[in-house]
Order: C-alpha cells, then sequence, then structure tokens
C-alpha cells in the first residue's frame, strides 16, 4: 500500500499494517471478556438430591468498561447469579451456577451463556457437568413411549426400583390414567432389594390415547425426592390430520387451507383410507371438497374452504374445533384459531 505525506511516498509494510490493526483493537470502547477460571466445572459423581455450585471468575481484560448484558441457563435445572453487571478495565465479577436438586439425573453437560459488550467476541459459554446419583434408580426406564398399542389386548410394564441409599421410605402412589389400570407396589427393603411397580391395563374395546402417570415421594434422613413414573402413547387405530392446526387471517372474505389425512394403527399394520370411508363434519361456513387419494394412496386430500361468518366466530371464540371420524379408529381433530400475535 502507498500513501503521501508531505510529498513523499510511504510504503506501508505488513508489519505495519499489523500494528494499525493491534491500535484499533485497543482504541477506547473496547471491554473483552475473559474466563480467568476453566470454563468446564465438573462436579464428578455427587448425590442429585444435594445442591451443586459452580462459580467462575469473568474479568474485563480489555481498556474500556465491559457491561455484562445477560446470564443464560438453557436448562430449567439450574439458576445463576452474577455480582457485578459493570466491569471497568481490570475488574472481576463472580458468575454462580447452581444445579438444583433433584432437578436433574444421570450424566449431564449444561451450558451458560453470558452476552457481554465486548465487540469481538459478544457471546462466551460456560458448562458445568456432572452425573447426579438420584435418590432411586428405575430401571428399564421411568418414561415409556409406549407407541401404538394393539386393540382388544391387555399390556403390562414393570419398573425396578433401587435405593442408593437406606433406609428409604416411600409416601403413597399418586395414580392417574386415561384408560383403567392396575397398580402393584412392592417397595424395596434395601439397596441389595429392589422393589418393583408393576403397571397393567385390561384389553380396550375402543381407540384411545394412553397417558398413564404414577408419582410417589422417596424419602432418605431430612433429603426427599419425587419419583415419576409415565407411560404415553395410543391405543388402536387413529385418524390423523395434517395439519392439525389451522391459523386464520382475521377480517379476511375467505380462508382456504388443504387437508391431509392418514391413519396410524399398530406397526404390523398397513391402513389405507378409502374416500367414502371419511365422516367430514356439518359446520356453517365450513365447506369441504370430496376426498381423493394422495400421491401414496394410503391417505386422502381434502380442501376446505371457511367463509366470513365462520372466520368471524373463529375471532370471537379463539379455539373452534372440526371434527373428522372414519369407522374403527379415534377420530381426528383440527382447531382453527388466530393468528399468533407478534
Amino acid at each position: 500500500m502507498l500513501k503521501r505525506r508531505h510529498g513523499h511516498v510511504i510504503h506501508s509494510t505488513p508489519a505495519a499494517l499489523l500494528l494499525g490493526a493491534a491500535w484499533l483493537l485497543a482504541t477506547p470502547g473496547m471491554g473483552q471478556l475473559t474466563v480467568e477460571t476453566p470454563a468446564t466445572i465438573s462436579f464428578g459423581t455427587y448425590p442429585a438430591w444435594e445442591t451443586r455450585t459452580a462459580h467462575y471468575e469473568l474479568k474485563n481484560t480489555g481498556n474500556s468498561d465491559l457491561q455484562i448484558k445477560k446470564v443464560r441457563s438453557t436448562c430449567g435445572c439450574a439458576t445463576t447469579g452474577l455480582s457485578s453487571e459493570t466491569l471497568p478495565p481490570g475488574k472481576t465479577a463472580d458468575l454462580r451456577v447452581s444445579v438444583l436438586p433433584n432437578s436433574i439425573f444421570g450424566n449431564f453437560k449444561k451450558a451458560t451463556y453470558i452476552l457481554t459488550s465486548d465487540p469481538t467476541t459478544p457471546i462466551v459459554q460456560v458448562w458445568v457437568e456432572g452425573h447426579a446419583t438420584p435418590l432411586v434408580d428405575v430401571s428399564p426406564t421411568p418414561f415409556v413411549p409406549a407407541g401404538i398399542l394393539e386393540l382388544g389386548t391387555p399390556h403390562e410394564w414393570v419398573f425396578t426400583l433401587k435405593p442408593n441409599r437406606d433406609p428409604i421410605a416411600f409416601s403413597e402412589l399418586q395414580t392417574t390414567s386415561s384408560v383403567p389400570i392396575s397398580v402393584s407396589f412392592s417397595a424395596p427393603s434395601a439397596t441389595n432389594n429392589p422393589g418393583r411397580i408393576c403397571i397393567g391395563i385390561p384389553a380396550q374395546g375402543s381407540a384411545s390415547t394412553l397417558n398413564i402417570s404414577i408419582a410417589t415421594l422417596a424419602t432418605y434422613g431430612t433429603n426427599t425426592a419425587p419419583l415419576k413414573l409415565s407411560i404415553t402413547g395410543l391405543i388402536g387405530s387413529h385418524l390423523v390430520a395434517v395439519p392439525a392446526r389451522i391459523s386464520i387471517i382475521p377480517h379476511a372474505t375467505t380462508h382456504r387451507a388443504r387437508l391431509r389425512f392418514r391413519i396410524v394403527g399398530p406397526r404390523q399394520k398397513r391402513l389405507q383410507l378409502t374416500p367414502d370411508s371419511l365422516a367430514l363434519p356439518h359446520i356453517d361456513g365450513v365447506f369441504f371438497s370430496p376426498p381423493t387419494r394422495d400421491h401414496t394412496g394410503m391417505g386422502l386430500l381434502v380442501d376446505v374452504t371457511f367463509d366470513a361468518s365462520f372466520i368471524k366466530r373463529v375471532q370471537s371464540e379463539r379455539e373452534v374445533s372440526l371434527a373428522v371420524s372414519i369407522p374403527g379408529a379415534a377420530p381426528a381433530s383440527i382447531v382453527c384459531v388466530p393468528p399468533d400475535p407478534k
């Protein structure tokens, strides 16, 4: 690069350019955040019913004040605290990240984001990691996605409870279920003598959703931890609509949408819809086209038009459901709503 100064031509060398860039970075207004402690702090293996806290030393290594605009944890299991939001040059602040008791189990690594006024690195991450041992281990898993179960067949699930401390007491089981169930519970007597919870559902005569929840409290000394088991899925065949939620533009004269219907059932069954099997609802202001087969030959396509009167109803009631059914399956529900506010 050539520069002219007082009539003379000056040659700028690469070294001079680097010095110029360094000078620019050192100009006022350049606070810079540096994490003086390790960016990842490990708690190792610890009891999940206890709180664990990590402390990070944040330093402004720039030459102007640094603003810490926001600290955000990526997990509801953690809380954060900051000793100061404004750091003059050379000053430090303490960032505290605490993992709450009984909020996370097993191996974990969770990030915390630090948003600052540092123009070169506006976002800095730190992590906490560890292995939180629960009061009671549940196997195979406390949360079971059951999938789609065969209609007319009974089903059973068995959970093994292994305490990690002795002695542990359990409160009475609290049960909620979308279908009739039977529950048996044998509490563990010691760490080497696990307990069991058995959940059974009798053969169901009609298709339905499956939502089962079993909750209790495990207590060891002064420490209490919630224990929850859940089973979710479907029983029998279900009609599915895509989209299942339609956002309808307010104050329009008409609104049109295309619906695709398919039927889902147990894995071993391949289910096909026929146009004459679909029972479309009769609702004022809603007009359906005759069903046609989709490109797969297994599902159906239907065009729907909403007139001004139905659009006004949606704006008034905020949510209107349309039920579409076929013989032998749970119906599909299509929810019509106004657009989400910006």
